[in-house]
């Protein structure tokens, strides 16, 4: 019976000591996250940290911040610059070792249409929507880097949306030479002109994108004149442009009947 008695006691004092008292003081780390796990963005690196609403300090430049808690209950607060305010509920238990404390902030709407914001977001599809948004309550806005980065996020994922794109920056910056090298697979930048016709050509059957239509046809004919030494299939590339009656096209309109001045001579 006393051998017995001894084991029990043995194991209850080796249980004992492997919890902490509740008045040891243990590290823990407040990690904060962007919402649904992203990186943390850069306005947030300074947050303040409050704790049972009194400020403790900032974040470091990882999103950081290093602390020492006791097993208790705590309000922790993060306030960041076009951040909505985060509060949790902590509960500190049996505390022991370093230990992180993953808080997830979410953006305002302010912030999120703030192009500086955007090209912070890692997930493609997210970037997407809050591009689109932008765009949407900026109608009159045109930004380069906007229309190319959307291009270039739907792919092949969405051809009618890539192909959107590309008319709205050949609209606003007329025969764009960087637009027009993605357009080929930068066949063009190579000179690897049998290959970029194929990919001019997929782009001249849809009148809906005009502006497209029309870089691409000039392209052609730019090629047939300049590298294949054949100005009759570059003429009838550079005609189909020239004579179009649409007056909102009237900067490739020119551009064409520039080209075949050129060719008569």
């Amino acid at each position: 019976m006393i051998k017995y008695s001894i084991i029990i006691l043995m194991l209850f004092l080796v249980s004992c000591s492997s919890t902490p008292k509740s008045g040891i003081k243990d590290d823990y780390i407040i990690a904060i996250r962007e919402k649904d796990g992203r990186d943390i963005n850069i306005n947030a690196i300074n947050a303040e940290v409050y704790l049972n609403d009194e400020f403790i300090g900032n974040c470091d430049g990882r999103g950081c911040y290093k602390i020492k808690l006791k097993d208790d209950k705590y309000t922790v607060r993060i306030e960041a610059k076009g951040y909505k305010s985060l509060e949790k509920q902590i509960t500190i238990i049996n505390g022991g070792g370093l230990k992180p404390i993953f808080l997830e902030l979410e953006p305002t709407e302010e912030t999120e249409l703030k192009l500086e914001y955007i090209k912070t977001v890692k997930d493609p599809d997210r970037k997407i929507e809050l591009y689109e948004g932008y765009l949407k309550k900026n109608p009159d806005v045109f930004v380069w880097d906007i229309h190319h980065e959307l291009s270039g996020l739907y792919g092949a994922k969405n051809n009618s949306k890539f192909k959107y794109h590309k008319n709205i920056i050949f609209k606003n910056a007329i025969m764009d030479g960087y637009s027009l090298e993605c357009l080929t697979g930068w066949y063009i930048k190579d000179k690897k002109w049998d290959k970029a016709l194929i990919y001019l050509k997929r782009y001249i059957s849809d009148s809906k994108y005009k502006y497209l239509k029309a870089v691409c046809m000039i392209a052609i004919g730019d090629i047939y004149s300049k590298h294949k030494d054949n100005p009759k299939e570059a003429r009838t590339y550079y005609k189909k442009i020239a004579d179009s009656k649409d007056k909102d096209n009237k900067e490739y309109i020119a551009l064409a009947k520039a080209r075949l001045e050129k060719l008569s001579k």
